[in-house]
């Protein structure tokens, strides 16, 4: 087969013609015959293997190029998205936004030890952390942390998957092949573990013990006792509707928040059940929509005042929901 029946040249910044005042000068082919025109002295000072490399005459490849286009060619045993990756790290004015996507990511991480490419493996670490990749490919992340055992990663991926539902249909990443099926399990706990403490965390700010309520008087004044205080106008039992506002549940000790509140926070919380994600929970406590709104129009009390209180419970829940989340995180372990 013909060289131009099987080798390619690779697109910018690594095309032949990429730099016109600094032309390349030697040309890098991967395994699945990809050409890559790159500067053997920006190489040379990077990789003390490329260095050694350049300092003999370029091994013959399967086709018997030595030369191309007026340059040495080099075989290598790494496949283009990898090799890609890898010549980013050579190229300062390309490692900041030169990552397009994490094709070939898992393998650089190797291939930066291999060249011995200095602090190749910490700009890899650091680009696996910009939101481009985990916000959008938290599981992409995940996978590669937890193979070359980059624990801080995965625990960061791990809370980024949160976002997305627990069971995403057909959810297959091609890193998942060099991890363990326990290591997904680990995931796969810690999300659960996570809408089962945020379902808490909502739960708790629609029941009360009797004796902890407390409503103030007009006047504002502080209880003599220092009881906990429940402000909120869905605990407030002054001027609601006929239909609105606290009740006793079931000649219970316990106190229960209007029916609205709690008709509310039943469908935060199955929605956190299967996205844990605080923020999203956070905007969903604020959002008066649909049978809720419709409701509440019906209290004048409540439509004047539970936009904002709602606001704040939901930075109080989030509050709390963040602690929870990071006890669970300290006890949770991707890696060993």
């Amino acid at each position: 087969m013909s060289e131009s029946a099987t080798v390619r040249d690779a697109s910018d910044p690594f095309a032949p013609l990429s730099d016109g005042d600094h032309p390349p000068d030697v040309i890098l082919r991967s395994s699945d015959q990809v050409d890559f025109h790159v500067h053997k002295a920006l190489l040379a000072f990077c990789s003390l293997v490329f260095r050694n490399m350049f300092s003999f005459p370029a091994p013959v490849s399967e086709e018997g190029d030595a030369v191309k286009d007026g340059k040495p060619v080099v075989p290598l045993t790494e496949p283009s998205k990898t090799l890609e990756k890898l010549l980013i790290l050579c190229y300062p004015r390309l490692s900041g936004d030169g990552f397009r996507d994490l094709d070939g990511m898992y393998g650089a991480y190797e291939a930066a030890d291999k060249y011995q490419i200095s602090g190749g493996q910490k700009q890899l670490e650091k680009m696996l952390v910009k939101p481009r990749f985990l916000e959008n490919h938290p599981h992409r992340v995940f996978a590669i942390a937890c193979h070359y055992r980059l624990e801080n990663i995965a625990k960061a991926a791990a809370m980024a998957t949160l976002k997305l539902p627990r069971y995403v249909p057909h959810l297959s990443v091609p890193e998942f092949n060099f991890i363990s099926g326990q290591q997904l399990r680990q995931l796969e706990d810690f999300h659960f573990q996570c809408s089962q403490a945020l379902v808490q965390v909502v739960a708790s700010f629609a029941c009360a013990d009797w004796d902890d309520y407390w409503c103030p008087d007009e006047d504002g004044d502080d209880d003599a006792m220092g009881n906990k205080r429940y402000t909120e106008v869905w605990w407030s039992r002054e001027r609601h509707s006929a239909d609105c506002g606290p009740f006793i549940m079931h000649d219970s000790e316990y106190l229960a928040p209007a029916r609205w509140f709690r008709d509310h926070l039943s469908g935060v919380k199955s929605a956190v059940l299967l996205s844990p994600d605080i923020a999203s929970a956070s905007k969903k406590i604020t959002e008066l929509v649909g049978e809720t709104l419709k409701t509440i129009s019906k209290c004048a009390r409540c439509v004047q005042l539970a936009p904002s209180e709602l606001t704040e419970l939901a930075d109080n829940m989030a509050e709390d929901a963040k602690s929870a989340y990071k006890d669970i995180l300290a006890k949770s372990s991707f890696t060993s």
